[in-house]
């Protein structure tokens, strides 16, 4: 099932100084990630630095594959090399970014009345559209990125195409609150965004997609979204609008 651990991080490994994120990043990938996941075109899982409530450095692990959901949910904690250290693990009980629902719970949560999607993007967010990387939040290439993770994955539950043309018709943005934000991915830096935008659906839109807008909105908390998702770009989670 779609699942997401926040782990603590101490905030200096033993015997030397904290490495930077990217390092941390790229080794949690490697000890937590199987190798299938990381061979596949389109990737359906995420990774990012975030905050425990504490204040200390965590690490935000999600995946919207099934099998891997449920070993990452049995997981403890868990010890990974680097740099020459070795650097503890330990998951962070009953954190706002953590979670676990199956594709029938959240299939058969969403609201099919709900009309207004107010989503938080908590990392630097970009989409990739043609040649270009768009950072900005348009409802077509959020919906986009959501539907083909959800077909990619799951298929008992099928969502009609015609989604992602109602978000780019039918969504308009009702509210925006974002910055630009720069990425380092190893010697090169990405443009991104992060903050909040609100959509809200026009009246002519029929309710079985109304509902699977919001399928889709609820999911994006386990999906992510854009490019980059496994370096900590597109963490995005919907919350109530006027946040």
């Amino acid at each position: 099932m779609p699942a997401a651990v926040v782990f603590a991080l101490p905030s200096e490994p033993k015997g030397g100084s904290a490495p930077d994120a990217s390092r941390i990043l790229r080794a949690v990938v490697g000890l937590l990630v199987s190798e299938d996941l990381l061979e596949q075109e389109l990737l359906t899982f995420s990774v990012a630095p975030v905050a425990a409530a504490s204040g200390e450095p965590a690490i935000r692990i999600a995946t919207i594959d099934e099998r891997s959901g449920t070993a990452l949910n049995g997981l403890g904690e868990a010890r990974i090399p680097i740099d020459g250290h070795e650097m503890l693990l330990r998951p962070v009980e009953a954190h706002p970014l953590a979670g676990r629902r199956s594709y029938e719970e959240i299939f058969r949560r969403a609201s099919a009345t709900a009309k207004e999607f107010c989503f938080e993007f908590l990392t630097p967010t970009s989409f990739h559209h043609g040649d270009l990387d768009v950072p900005l939040p348009l409802s077509r290439q959020l919906y986009n990125s959501l539907y083909r993770r959800w077909k990619h994955v799951h298929t008992r539950f099928a969502l009609h195409e015609e989604v992602v043309d109602a978000a780019d018709h039918h969504l308009a943005i009702s509210s925006l609150k974002i910055e630009t934000t720069s990425f380092k991915e190893d010697r090169s830096t990405r443009i991104g965004f992060t903050g909040t935008v609100a959509f809200k659906a026009s009246g002519s839109v029929q309710r079985d997609i109304l509902h699977e807008l919001n399928v889709l909105a609820d999911y994006a908390f386990f999906a992510s979204a854009g490019q980059k998702t496994q370096i900590g770009m597109g963490v995005v989670r919907r919350v109530e609008a006027g946040r």
